[in-house]
């Protein structure tokens, strides 16, 4: 077994599509409607629209799915490594979840030919993505451009933390929460890849 998922849903059909879809992958899963804490994962599957999150200490890491992403407080989304919405790309999911797990971002039959060209105004905190531009916090921007400056290679969680001036490694999931959704605002790809045990990556 490559890892053990729980999906937490009060939706059926689509705790069963999701179940399914990773038996035939040979991984361990189990389905809940609430969180039990005698249940442990490495990755829980979210349906935010009628489960309620588990405690991420207890439940490794979660993906959050939702109609509406509105619908989920600001502290699950927090929580949440991703948002999709309904209908999505199975494709994403996996390589969301597998690309974790085994390690590996798994890019190279699904990511597009071209790069995308990513330009950084520092000064100005804002980020050009194809020539979309999207104003950024200064914190957010010195993770982007530690980022930039690493493409292609993973940079540490407390490497990140350092260019943020934070003490705490765990302060660098937030602003990579919080850039991903600005990003998916105007790129459907996702551009800041996790590279399990080494960080994060803009491949």
């Amino acid at each position: 077994m490559k890892c053990q998922i729980a999906i937490y849903s009060g939706d059926a059909v689509f705790a069963r599509m999701l179940e399914l879809e990773f038996l035939t992958r040979n991984m361990s899963v189990i389905t809940l409607k609430h969180p039990n804490r005698e249940v442990f994962s490495e990755v829980a599957l979210l349906d935010l629209d009628s489960a309620a999150a588990p405690d991420a200490a207890s439940y490794g890491r979660m993906i959050g799915f939702t109609r509406g992403a509105a619908l989920a407080d600001d502290g699950t989304r927090r929580l949440c490594s991703m948002i999709l919405h309904r209908p999505f790309e199975m494709r994403l999911l996996r390589r969301e979840v597998l690309g974790e797990v085994d390690g590996t971002a798994l890019l190279s039959a699904e990511a597009p030919a071209r790069q995308t060209r990513l330009l950084l105004d520092a000064k100005r905190s804002v980020l050009s993505i194809d020539g979309q531009k999207i104003a950024l916090t200064p914190r957010e921007s010195a993770v982007i451009g530690c980022l930039l400056k690493n493409r292609g290679t993973p940079v540490s969680r407390q490497a990140l933390s350092v260019c943020i001036g934070e003490s705490s490694a765990n302060k660098t999931d937030v602003y990579i929460c919080y850039l991903r959704r600005k990003l998916e605002t105007v790129c459907p790809q996702r551009l800041i890849q996790t590279v399990r045990g080494k960080g994060y990556m803009i491949p």
